[in-house]
């Protein structure tokens, strides 16, 4: 008779105690949501700053790179001025040289009816404007190297953090759902909706 009476107090006890358990187990999984939840929104902010990084990197480089074909073109044009320059003075220093009557080194004519005239004076300056457009070049090669070397660097810390983001989102899906590939990364509760979540489940 006792046993009888003490039957649906021990069955209601044991509900109680699984219900205690039951929420115990449901709390503890929504605090580990929200842990989840808050390391993916680190991931997250830490990838679009390294999306950014490499973004800025790459326009650096592409600028970087305009500069230097214009620096080169520059080069270029200058060392043929300064190749004519010096074909001009050579031709003047013959001309100099040249006696009325004699025949000329040259072609051998003994008129001389137009000699080549001396470089204008701003044509001295040329060599040292040739020598500055160089060294501008080679600064904005060692730039051009520099900027694709942080490219380079930026991209490979975007891909890690990529990486590191994946991991996160599957993470969250297998402790979530039992599963790598659950859901859209959209769909990962923000910190907040997690916190939500957590005082619910308390």
């Amino acid at each position: 008779a006792l046993a009888a009476k003490l039957a649906p107090l021990t069955a209601e006890f044991e509900q109680r105690s699984r219900e205690r358990e039951d929420a115990a187990l449901l709390l503890e999984r929504a605090k580990r949501l929200k842990s989840l939840s808050e390391e993916y929104g680190r991931e997250r902010l830490s990838l679009e700053a390294h999306r950014s990084s490499a973004e800025t990197s790459r326009e650096a480089l592409a600028q970087a790179e305009k500069d230097l074909e214009i620096a080169a073109a520059e080069v270029q044009a200058l060392e043929a001025e300064n190749l004519r320059s010096r074909e001009r003075d050579a031709a003047a220093e013959l001309a100099a040289r040249l006696v009325p009557g004699a025949p000329c080194p040259v072609c051998g004519s003994p008129e001389h009816p137009a000699p080549a005239a001396a470089a204008p004076l701003s044509d001295f300056t040329l060599p040292e404007r040739l020598e500055t457009a160089r060294r501008a070049q080679s600064l904005l090669e060692k730039e051009r190297n520099r900027r694709s070397e942080e490219l380079a660097t930026r991209s490979e810390r975007r891909n890690s953090a990529e990486e590191t983001l994946k991991r996160s989102v599957e993470r969250f899906c297998r402790e979530a759902f039992g599963e790598d590939s659950c859901l859209r990364e959209s769909e990962i509760p923000s910190p907040e909706k997690a916190a939500e979540g957590l005082r619910e489940a308390a």
